[in-house]
């Protein structure tokens, strides 16, 4: 008798895990899905494998509503995370429900330069193509961090064109996500610096969730106004450059997950949080420039910085230009950026700089010249909007249309 009450605890666990994803997700979220009969289809490649699904990252619920919607389909999958969120209190909950969704942590080390953080790495791309191999199905968002602009940038990541240098074959399928660009959880929201001290990820999250939260209650419940998120999944196409440089990977991937918004990339979706009311998310969003002057950096440096991009990037010292991003044009993934900040303290003496921080070819020559660098933060908007108006002034607002127009032939006919 006594082993049948935990496994009745369990089940409780289980279906209150699957109603909060199921049903709770839907009172804000109206999600449309196109393509996922591909995972009904034969597998192009490796017949016996899994899948590797590598989605758009507008948000921080992305990752939430697309894993749902792959456990409905009947899909078991792996998610990279970064272990930076290890301990919030959501992941713990998620954490305990490994028979539906797997979390694979991802060392978070921008600072951490060991031979023990390159060991874990390599032990994680060891285990996600072991595990595709095996038949297992893997989410790894490319561009590994949240989007901070309205295009999704890969920059140097190379977590995917590590994992095809290994495994070519691997059965790959893309996600457009569109609808939660200048939702709360995105990026674009403006966020109010009230202290001096920059808010926490965490503190962040917790913040958002319960905004959501008390949202729910003040709308009824069933009554807030609902985001619609577009689900799109791709077979990898057949000129997908598997066997290609990181620099044409990522750029392949950018393309087709950027595809149809145009040079500025995805519009603000703006959806108003009360049913009675418009109010809306203000959205806004930072783009980090350094300014400096390259005129006092004695050649010899200049010659020694580009020498050592050349190494990391097979991009030759000619061909660069000082405005060459170091992730997206020269290629350099955080290991590469990691190691060059090493060469920095030692040979050059930079301090209290963070490997993300660097930016430029000429910001790296910059910091090694020791010239003065101004860092400008510039406020960016969205050059697109699409508002959704809450359901009561717009129901007035066709009402007032409504008497008008009939007032009007009133009117025609006396």
């Amino acid at each position: 008798m006594f082993h049948v009450i935990p496994n009745f605890k369990d089940s409780i666990k289980k279906f209150v895990f699957r109603f909060f994803h199921k049903y709770i997700l839907r009172l804000r979220y109206k999600i449309h899905v196109k393509g996922m009969e591909i995972f009904d289809q034969p597998k192009p490649f490796d017949p016996d494998a899994g899948w590797l699904i590598l989605p758009a990252h507008p948000s921080h619920i992305d990752g939430t509503i697309l894993a749902t919607k792959l456990v409905e389909h009947g899909l078991y999958v792996n998610i990279w995370t970064s272990e930076v969120v290890k301990n919030f209190p959501y992941f713990h909950w998620c954490r305990e429900r490994r028979d539906l969704v797997n979390f694979i942590w991802v060392p978070a080390a921008d600072d951490d330069r060991s031979i023990q953080h390159l060991h874990r790495v390599h032990k994680l791309l060891g285990r996600t193509v072991d595990g595709l191999q095996k038949g297992e199905n893997f989410i790894i968002f490319p561009s590994a961090h949240p989007k901070y602009f309205p295009k999704n940038l890969m920059k140097g990541k190379s977590a995917i064109s590590s994992i095809l240098k290994i495994y070519p074959q691997a059965n790959i399928v893309f996600v457009r996500i569109k609808g939660l660009w200048g939702s709360r959880f995105s990026r674009a929201s403006k966020r109010e610096d009230k202290s001096k001290h920059p808010v926490s990820l965490g503190d962040h999250l917790s913040e958002t969730i319960n905004h959501f939260i008390k949202s729910l209650w003040k709308n009824g419940l069933f009554f807030m106004p609902k985001r619609h998120v577009e689900l799109e999944f791709l077979l990898a196409p057949h000129d997908f450059p598997r066997k290609g440089t990181r620099i044409e990977i990522n750029k392949y991937i950018e393309n087709i997950l950027n595809e149809g918004w145009g040079i500025e990339g995805e519009p603000i979706y703006r959806v108003s949080e009360y049913f009675w009311k418009n109010e809306y998310v203000e959205n806004e969003w930072e783009e980090k420039r350094f300014i400096f002057n390259l005129d006092d950096v004695a050649e010899k440096v200049r010659e020694h910085i580009l020498d050592i991009l050349y190494e990391k990037s097979s991009l030759k010292p000619h061909q660069m230009d000082f405005d060459m991003s170091l992730g997206r044009d020269l290629g350099l993934d955080s290991l590469d950026l990691q190691s060059l900040l090493a060469v920095l303290e030692h040979q050059y003496g930079v301090k209290n700089i963070a490997p993300i921080d660097l930016t430029t070819v000429g910001h790296v020559i910059a910091l090694a010249g020791r010239v003065p660098i101004k860092e400008t933060k510039v406020k960016k908007r969205a050059y697109k909007i699409i508002t959704q108006e809450a359901f009561l002034p717009k129901f007035w607002k066709k009402i007032k249309l409504f008497f008008n127009s009939w007032q009007g032939k009133i009117g025609i006919h006396r």
